[in-house]
């Protein structure tokens, strides 16, 4: 399996990256020992809602300490260690962190703690499970499930953190989402480049919609929690008979039978249409493998991720709509 190119690296990942190889770390990686080197550790009953603490960071003439709530179980300990680890060793956090889940908090706006919590995060993510080991494994396994057992297992973290880290090393093309109750996504994400919205969390997973451009699927259960992974295909049926209607026409006919009628309305949905379809063959411009087959993939991923469209996406005559648009822009491609 190919890797995807990896972008500059995050400060707080190469500072995770020197400490692996200055103490010559590789997974399971024992974590207490580690952050001994850097701070006073102690598991301790914390008697309110934390995962863990780190305290007299970078304070003068005192040594770091941290402190880990033994309530929690041991894989969830295990990367709480490692962030705060990575408060300690960071230059700029100070002071003193309490660290919970920040997952569900809103960060929509600048929060200066909210981003030094997902940059301890980043480290721990890299601390136990590296990304050069990690990469190692996906170049030999295929199957997604084979892959996030091994990360889960032999790293010694929880099934939520193997994900992530699978994830965010996997080239484009895959996406993944845990599944809760009555197929509510608890938790989604996709790879660097895929150009599929990931299922959006707190909906209903809509199998029929992703089977529109989903080339395999795994399906399986970790820890407890259900997970469904999604490789999306790279190439789709781009053929199209010469019929003498042209996209246009099709597309007009399209907004007839949904009843779009106003200057207005259809003015907003054909901008619509057209800024979805130009974000797809740009990117797969960008993907180097720009053919037919390609941007007929690529504008499929991107129709049936978005919402605001879903009776255009669902028109019957939507495919042929679609043949015909792609045609039409690689005969300019080509005459180019």
């Amino acid at each position: 399996m190919g890797l995807r190119h990896r972008a500059v690296q995050q400060p707080e990942i190469a500072l995770a990256q020197r400490i692996i190889e200055k103490y010559h770390l590789s997974p399971c990686i024992d974590i207490l020992e580690v952050a001994r080197i850097f701070a006073e550790v102690e598991v301790v009953n914390i008697p309110f809602d934390v995962d863990g603490m780190s305290i007299n960071l970078k304070t003068h003439g005192k040594k770091p300490k941290i402190l880990i709530n033994s309530s929690r179980s041991w894989k969830r300990r295990r990367f709480t260690v490692a962030h705060e680890i990575g408060h300690v060793v960071i230059p700029w956090h100070m002071g003193s962190f309490f660290d919970s889940d920040v997952e569900n908090q809103a960060d929509n706006e600048p929060d200066p703690y909210i981003d030094m919590e997902h940059e301890a995060d980043r480290f721990a993510s890299e601390l136990l499970m590296p990304s050069d080991w990690v990469a190692a494994i996906i170049k030999n396994k295929d199957n997604m499930e084979e892959l996030v057992n091994i990360i889960f297992n032999e790293a010694d973290v929880s099934a939520q953190a193997a994900t992530i880290k699978a994830i965010n090393e996997l080239p484009s093309g895959f996406m993944c989402a845990e599944i809760g109750h009555n197929d509510l996504v608890v938790w989604a994400g996709r790879s660097t480049g895929t150009l599929a919205n990931a299922p959006v969390r707190g909906s209903q997973l809509n199998r029929q919609r992703l089977s529109q451009f989903v080339a395999e699927q795994w399906e399986f259960e970790l820890s407890g929690r259900a997970y469904l992974w999604l490789k999306v295909t790279n190439t789709a049926d781009s053929r199209v008979e010469d019929d003498g209607v042209s996209w246009r026409e099709v597309l007009d006919l399209i907004l007839v039978d949904l009843r779009i009628d106003t200057p207005d309305e259809i003015k907003t949905i054909k901008q619509q249409i057209n800024g979805v379809f130009s974000y797809a063959n740009s990117n797969c411009k960008r993907s180097g493998q720009y053919n037919v087959e390609s941007l007929m993939a690529s504008a499929l991923q991107r129709f049936f991720s978005v919402d605001y469209l879903k009776g255009f996406q669902n028109h019957e005559k939507f495919m042929l709509f679609l043949r015909k648009r792609v045609a039409d822009q690689m005969s300019k491609f080509k005459g180019d």
